[in-house]
């Protein structure tokens, strides 16, 4: 089930660190810290739909 939250954009760049550093300590799956950090790049680099 997807979950959506809502964040400042000032503060994705810090959270995309902190999931980098601190995800594979506490995440045992691997695909978990993958699909979020996945989610964070793509808020901060998003391909632009028009083109």
């Amino acid at each position: 089930m997807p979950m959506e939250i809502a964040i400042p954009r000032r503060d994705l760049e810090r959270l995309q660190r902190f999931a980098t550093r601190e995800l594979p300590k506490a995440a045992s799956n691997a695909v978990m810290t993958d699909r979020v950090l996945r989610a964070l790049y793509s808020t901060l680099y998003p391909r632009d739909q028009t083109e």
